[in-house]
């Protein structure tokens, strides 16, 4: 028995991992294949044995049903373990050779089959018949408040005319202020002295009233001016709540025959009241994260200023100029358009600060950077990239050319040392390389052919930085 018993087990295993190739990593896997084991291995013991014939059909059957019962359809559907029966089905019928088994075998398979099809419509019609019921429960008056929720005044008016539809006499919805009635520490009941009636329903008419009018003293709630006047009534007092929320009190004037109204439409005021109440909490919410998110984006804004500024000089950093040149550069608007880039370095920045201090130092650096702001063009970009680095970025214009800016820039420089009391000069060697707007540059690159267009003006720069006396 040895060796059946093996073949057996191989041809389980190999069942099992065929069905199941693409759904071993799902969670419910191994309670969906414990079964589908249990129903292959009753099968395998009758195909395995030459001398049976007859599969164990309500066993098998047992099997399906146990799985209908279980909660695994939420999970393995009805479809996939048809399908899954359909591919064991022909594994199995590839193993039997005895024409009759096969035939035994097809009716055992269809029965169970036909087992998952009635449970499948029978989950279909409960599913469609739950979805009916749902949308039948559903109230007139939820469903107006969620279609009206931000015309409060409206929604309000909506109810009252409900009312007289569902054979009110007349009607009152009245809502708890904040102070809501709740147990206090010492085992009374606190009662607000006011409610808030937001609508009536009188006389065949619908009066939705505003904030100012529709404060009602308690000990008022049976005489008020909007109670029915000579004329003897009596009044049926019912809370309007939503699990342990109290929201108020409906108060209605109704014929005996349509008490039973009167729960139900307790119940619908109470999901309405409530709906209306998250509506506003959601509006303040928002009006809330609108205005945060205006300062927040505020703060970025700044933030992003901050992070692309260099904080002595004003201009670009070599993040912000960086980022900003190579966006204009490869926008497909400037494609062909001739440019310049400029790299300028201070002359002996070291000098300046050895002799005269770091304040004298960044005062040159503020200069040079005036010089350049002042050379170019309002929407030409400049940036400071490092210690006595200066970059700027500009597109010709038809009466401009790299050796104007360059000449422009020095002419400032000279002016500036003229009319500085500075004992020292504030110079900066300049190298300029022009270009085309292409998509494909890189800025990087361009700074670099302009950096050593720079160290050939280097050698001019003056040996000391001092002026003469």
């Amino acid at each position: 028995m040895a060796l059946p018993e093996r073949r057996k087990q191989d041809l389980l295993d190999f069942i099992i991992d065929t069905v199941f190739i693409n759904d071993k990593e799902t969670f419910i896997y191994n309670r969906i294949s414990a079964l589908i084991t249990k129903y292959v291995s009753l099968i395998l013991n009758v195909v395995l044995d030459p001398d049976a014939n007859d599969f164990p059909i309500e066993t098998l059957k047992d099997i399906a049903k146990e799985y209908i019962k279980s909660d695994i359809p939420l999970y393995y559907s009805i479809v996939q373990l048809n399908y899954c029966f359909h591919t064991i089905e022909k594994l199995v019928l590839s193993l039997i050779t005895d024409e009759s088994k096969k035939v035994a075998f097809c009716i055992a398979s269809n029965a169970v089959s036909m087992q998952l099809l009635s449970a499948e419509s029978s989950f279909r019609y409960n599913e469609k018949h739950e979805y009916k019921l749902n949308i039948w429960t559903s109230s007139y008056i939820i469903r107006d408040t969620m279609t009206n929720s931000n015309n409060v005044e409206l929604v309000y008016n909506q109810m009252g005319d409900k009312m007289q539809r569902l054979d009110m006499i007349s009607s009152y919805i009245y809502t708890m202020p904040s102070d809501a009635v709740h147990l206090d520490s010492d085992g009374t009941w606190h009662i607000p002295e006011q409610l808030q009636l937001q609508v009536y329903n009188k006389d065949q008419v619908t009066v939705p009233l505003t904030k100012a009018e529709y404060l009602v003293s308690v000990k008022d709630l049976f005489r008020n001016p909007y109670m029915p006047q000579k004329r003897r009534y009596t009044m049926v007092v019912t809370p309007i709540f939503t699990s342990e929320v109290h929201h108020g009190l409906f108060v209605c004037e109704v014929d005996i025959a349509y008490f039973h109204h009167i729960y139900s439409i307790s119940l619908e005021l109470g999901t309405t009241l409530k709906f209306l109440k998250m509506y506003d909490e959601q509006q303040q919410t928002n009006q809330q994260l609108e205005y945060t998110l205006s300062v927040l984006h505020e703060k970025n804004r700044q933030l992003s200023k901050i992070s692309t500024i260099d904080e002595l000089t004003g201009l670009k950093n070599r993040r912000g100029f960086l980022t900003e040149t190579q966006t204009v550069i490869s926008s497909s608007i400037n494609k062909g358009q001739h440019a310049i880039l400029l790299f300028a370095d201070m002359d002996n920045l070291k000098m300046v600060n050895d002799m005269f201090g770091h304040e004298d130092g960044d005062f040159a650096l503020r200069t040079i950077a005036t010089a350049l702001k002042t050379s170019l063009r309002g929407n030409d970009i400049i940036g400071r990239i490092g210690g006595d680095e200066f970059v700027a970025f500009a597109i010709l214009g038809s009466q401009q050319s790299a050796d104007t800016l360059s000449n422009r820039i020095r002419n400032k420089l000279e002016i500036m040392n003229r009319n500085c009391d500075k004992p020292y000069y504030i110079e900066a060697s300049i190298g300029i390389v022009d270009f085309v707007c292409e998509e494909t540059l890189d800025i990087q690159s361009l700074i670099k052919k302009a950096d050593d267009a720079l160290y050939e003006n280097k050698s001019h720069k003056r040996r000391s930085v001092l002026k003469e006396s």
